[in-house]
C-alpha cells in the first residue's frame, strides 16, 4: 500500500466517478514504486464493480496517458500486473473536467455494459406501500383534483359507481368497497389528489374485493363437497399404536401410586 499515490489519487479529477473509485483502489494495492499486482475478483471486493466494467475503465486508463498510465499483463489465474503512476505536477481542474472530449461510442459501450449487469440482478420491484408514494413527474394542470373532504363515505362519486359497475362489483359490495377507499385517502395524509390517482386506488381496491370473492367461492365449494361426500371415504383419524396406549396406561397406573405413597 502507497499512502502517497493513495494521496494522489484521491485528488485525481474524472468526470466518471467509477474511474476515480478504480485509481484509489489500485492506489490502495501498489507499493511506493507504483508496481500493481492484482486480480479483477479483488478489484470487485474493492470496488463492487462488474468484471466487464472493471476491463473497461481499466482499457480507457491504459488510453489516457496524461495523468494515469496503466500497463497491464494479464497472467496465469487472471492476475493483473502493472505499474501505476499519478503526475503530481499536472493539474486538471472540475471546469476543464466538464469541457473534456468525450469518446461517444466508448461511453455508449460502458452504458450498455452497466444495463447488462444490472438486467442480471432482476427486476426492482415495488411493494404496494411504495407504489403508492410514487406521483408522477408531470401532472397534466387540467385533470380535475380533488380534496380530501370532497371524498366521504355519505356519498360515492359518478366515475366511482360507473367504474365499479363495470367492474362487475355487486350491488351489496359496491359501498364496501367505496368506503375503504375513503378510509385509505383519509389516513394517508395527503389533501389532494387527481383523479388518475383515485382510479388508481379504486382499481386496487376492486382487485382485492375479487380476491377475497374467489377464496369465499373455494371454502364455500369445499365445505360442500365435503357436506355430501360419504362418511365412509371421509378421512378417519389417526389411530394411534398399542405401544403409546400401553405407556399412558402405565404412566396413570405409576401416578396413582405415587398419590398414595
Amino acid at each position: 500500500m502507497s499512502s502517497y499515490l493513495t494521496h494522489l489519487a484521491w485528488q485525481y479529477q474524472t468526470m466518471k466517478p467509477e474511474v476515480k473509485l478504480l485509481v484509489v483502489a489500485l492506489a490502495e494495492l501498489a507499493d511506493n514504486k507504483g508496481n500493481v499486482e492484482t486480480t479483477l475478483d479483488e478489484l470487485h471486493s474493492l470496488t463492487c464493480m462488474a468484471s466487464n466494467i472493471l476491463q473497461t475503465h481499466l482499457t480507457h486508463l491504459v488510453k489516457d496517458k496524461k495523468t494515469v498510465f496503466i500497463d497491464v499483463s494479464k497472467g496465469q489465474n487472471g492476475a493483473l500486473t502493472g505499474k501505476l503512476a499519478l503526475d503530481p505536477n499536472l493539474e486538471r481542474p472540475a471546469q476543464q473536467n466538464q469541457n473534456m472530449t468525450l469518446d461517444l461510442h466508448a461511453l455508449a459501450q460502458e452504458q450498455l455494459e452497466e444495463r447488462q449487469a444490472n438486467k442480471k440482478k432482476g427486476p426492482v420491484r415495488l411493494n404496494r406501500a411504495q407504489r403508492k408514494q410514487m406521483n408522477p413527474l408531470h401532472i397534466d394542470p387540467n385533470q380535475k383534483q380533488f380534496h380530501k373532504n370532497e371524498i366521504y363515505t355519505e356519498t360515492m362519486h359518478d366515475w366511482a359507481n360507473g367504474l365499479l359497475h363495470t367492474s362487475k362489483v355487486a350491488m351489496d359490495d359496491r359501498y364496501g368497497v367505496w368506503e375503504e377507499l375513503v378510509k385509505e385517502i383519509h389516513e394517508s395524509g395527503i389533501e389532494v389528489f387527481t383523479h388518475t390517482n383515485l382510479v388508481q386506488r379504486l382499481k386496487q381496491k376492486i382487485s382485492n374485493y375479487h380476491s377475497e370473492v374467489e377464496r369465499q367461492k373455494a371454502l364455500y365449494k369445499k365445505a360442500e363437497e365435503e357436506k355430501y361426500t360419504p362418511v365412509a371415504t371421509r378421512r378417519r383419524p389417526v389411530r394411534r399404536s398399542a405401544i403409546s396406549e400401553f405407556e399412558e396406561k402405565a404412566g396413570r397406573l405409576l401416578a396413582r401410586f405415587d398419590e398414595e405413597d
